[in-house]
């Protein structure tokens, strides 16, 4: 029988014992059910085999008890929550087997197409994606591009002083003196074109953030905008 609360396998075990069947003899997982209809139904239950001093016997492998099934007179309605138990047979068994096993190989196939989805659609978002990150490079050299043109122009307005980076050998500092404090910028080797006009040296960092860099960018701007306005106020009035 099922596992039950105490009070339901009480009420089991009275229940067998009113239709004349031991609850000691009989298995835990046992075969318990009714058959027949009307008046000439029958409990038929699976019990363990005993000899005649009431010991129970072993089987023929000599590791588990013997067992028997008994069908008795039902003379006593089993509890209303109560559901007869079938052990499935060998043949079901193996059936369930085969399906299992079939059910199995479906998984193992329906794994091995969602697998092969994954893998297409991993490549096809790291194809995108390599992609995204060429075409976002392509755009910051761009960027660095022009700025380096920016920057060239100011070096051949302002003196300027182009220095390796001891931190990186990839890129060049090109340093510019000004009214408003030292500016220096980054410049990437394949930039160096547009720096023939600067010439090498010796340069030190004043230790200047780029936040005070372009602080003093704009306070230079501010400077020499104030003075073109006064000279044209000047020409204007003349």
């Amino acid at each position: 029988m099922a596992a039950l609360t105490d009070d339901r396998r009480q009420e089991v075990c009275d229940w067998l014992t009113a239709n004349g069947i031991n609850p000691n003899d009989v298995p835990v997982d046992a075969d318990v059910e009714i058959q027949g209809d009307g008046d000439q139904r029958t409990l038929r239950c699976e019990v363990y085999v005993t000899n005649e001093f009431g010991d129970k016997v072993r089987d023929e492998t000599g590791n588990d008890i013997a067992r028997n099934h008994i069908g008795v007179p039902l003379a006593v309605e089993p509890p209303e929550w109560w559901e007869p138990r079938i052990k499935p047979t060998r043949e079901q068994l193996i059936e369930q087997l085969a399906e299992a096993r079939e059910y199995i190989k479906r998984v193992d196939r329906e794994a091995e197409r969602t697998m092969e989805k994954w893998d297409s659609d991993l490549l096809a978002a790291t194809r995108s994606a390599r992609a995204r990150v060429e075409e976002a490079g392509a755009q910051l050299i761009a960027v660095y591009r022009e700025r380096a043109h920016l920057v060239a122009h100011l070096a051949a307005i302002l003196p300027s002083t182009m220095a390796d980076d001891p931190s990186d050998p990839d890129w060049r500092i090109v340093y510019l003196d000004t009214p408003s404090g030292q500016w220096s910028w980054h410049i990437a080797q394949r930039d160096l074109d547009l720096f023939a006009h600067v010439p090498d040296g010796e340069a030190t960092w004043d230790g200047h953030t780029t936040d005070e860099k372009y602080q003093r960018v704009r306070d230079l701007t501010q400077t020499v905008a104030e003075q073109q306005g006064a000279q044209a106020v000047r020409v204007v009035t003349r």
